[in-house]
Parts: C-alpha cells; structure tokens; sequence
C-alpha cells in the first residue's frame, strides 16, 4: 500500500533511483536535501521510500524536480494525484525539465499539465541534453 508522507532528507539515501536518473546522486548531497524538508513529499510502500517530489524556488522561479525508484511504479497513480494538487496550488508557472527522448518522463509530466517551451535543450552534468516544461498557472 501507498502511504504519502512529507520529505525528510534520509528519504534520498533511501532510494533505489530508477537508472534514468542515476546521476541525481552526485548532485543532491545531505545538505541538498535537508533543504527541501517541508516543500515535499515522499511515497512509500512498506515503509520503503518510492518517490520523492518537490517544488524549489531558484532565482524566483518554481522548479518542480522528482526522482523516482525502481519500485515506484505501483505508488505513481498516488503520487500524480499528490504532485497534481501541490503544482495546483502553486500560484505561479512552474518549470521542470525531462530528459529528450525519455518517453516515460515526457508522458508523467504532460499528465501533470506540463507542456514544452520553445527553449533550446540544455546539456545536464550527466551529458544529456534535457528539455524544460512548463505548467501554467490558471
């Protein structure tokens, strides 16, 4: 069963990232995700944390960033739902960006409501070039 919970920074440690996004780990040390404590949510299954999703403010723009396990697949109907009402209550256009041709990323975040900016690709510290999604606010 599929239990929401907020963030906590040993959540990260925790997961088994799924391998599209084996990198995370070089970039979200300890400190990173104390951070983000309060402004995101984790999903478990059997006490065992899944999914981590959040929203950061960087330079006055809202970045929404999740990683996701291995085993996440049975909480993802949970943690759009959840992922969903935060991004709705946001306020104001939120980015996020996904990795180009990952069509598992691109299709989760255009259920989210996400859609494509005219923004060029950028090449990520993983030497992928990544694409940036917007949601809209209203």
């Amino acid at each position: 069963m599929t239990h929401l919970t907020p963030f906590r920074a040993w959540h990260l440690g925790a997961l088994d990232v799924q391998p599209e996004q084996a990198f995370t780990r070089s970039l979200m040390s300890h400190d990173y995700a104390e951070a983000h404590e309060g402004n995101a949510m984790t999903a478990l299954i059997d006490g065992k944390p899944v999914a981590c999703a959040g929203i950061a403010e960087f330079e006055g723009v809202l970045v929404a960033w999740a990683v996701l396990g291995v085993d996440a697949k049975p909480a993802m109907l949970a943690a759009t739902r959840a992922c969903d009402a935060v991004l709705g209550k946001a306020g104001r256009d939120v980015f996020t960006m996904v990795r180009e041709g990952f069509a598992e990323g691109e299709r989760w975040i255009r259920l989210l409501g996400f859609e494509r900016t005219d923004d060029e690709a950028k090449r990520m510290p993983d030497g992928r070039d990544y694409l940036t999604w917007v949601r809209r606010d209203g």
